[in-house]
């Protein structure tokens, strides 16, 4: 089952994994790509 949540501040993920080690990296990944999301928002470069 997978799902994904969006309230006004922050998101709720349920994930169920075919291999337990892969939550990491599915985690680095959205923070990754939320990073990206923030820069090109606001004109930004670098970590937030």
């Amino acid at each position: 089952m997978k799902g994904l949540v969006l309230m006004t501040n922050h998101l709720y993920l349920l994930l169920t994994p075919e291999q337990a080690d892969r939550v990491p990296q599915v985690l680095i990944s959205v923070g990754r790509r939320y990073v990206q999301y923030i820069n090109h928002s606001y004109g930004r470069t670098g970590t937030l």
